[in-house]
Order: C-alpha cells, then sequence, then structure tokens
C-alpha cells in the first residue's frame, strides 16, 4: 500500500493483484476488476482518492475512486531533473 500524499500526477502505480476483504465493497459488479494486477498511471489525487489515466472513460466518464489501499505499490515515480545551460553544454563537451 502507497501513502496518497506520496503521490503526484504522472507517477505509475501497480494496482493489487487481489482485493483486501475490506476493498470488495468498492464496486461490488466487477467492473474494476480487470484492472487487478495492472501499472496505471495517476491523472489526479484528491485527499483520500486517486483517479487514474487508463479508466478516464469508466464510471460516469470520470474513472474510478482509487484509495491508497486499492495501490501496490510505485512503479515509476516522478524524477525532476533540472539542468542549467553550463550542465548541458558540459555534458556536450562544449563548457
Amino acid at each position: 500500500m502507497v501513502e496518497i500524499k506520496d503521490l503526484e500526477p504522472g507517477m505509475v502505480v501497480k494496482i493489487v493483484d487481489n482485493w483486501a476483504p475490506s476493498e470488495q465493497w468498492a464496486e461490488p459488479y466487477g467492473k474494476m476488476d480487470k484492472w487487478l494486477g495492472t501499472n496505471m498511471t495517476i491523472r489526479y489525487v484528491d485527499f483520500d482518492c486517486v483517479k487514474m489515466e487508463e479508466d478516464r472513460e469508466e464510471y460516469n466518464g470520470d474513472g474510478w475512486c482509487w484509495v491508497p489501499s486499492m495501490l501496490d505499490y510505485v512503479v515509476e515515480p516522478i524524477i525532476d531533473i533540472h539542468f542549467d545551460e553550463a550542465d548541458f553544454l558540459s555534458m556536450l563537451g562544449e563548457g
């Protein structure tokens, strides 16, 4: 499980392989089941819910609400790398 405070849009997370007994209420008709065990890209983070890019068209066109216990781990964090011009030129051998 991941902490929602650590999530940002653009991160890729793995959905749990199986619902925990406490999460089986989430969508009783099994429409979210197809996402079990898959990797999904975060498009929006709220205080208690994460929305994904891949299911955007589902659940009335807004996607499902994924709670932290449904997310296994972060697959691809966002890496924020900043280069200034001198760093860039030195990598090219011109600095």
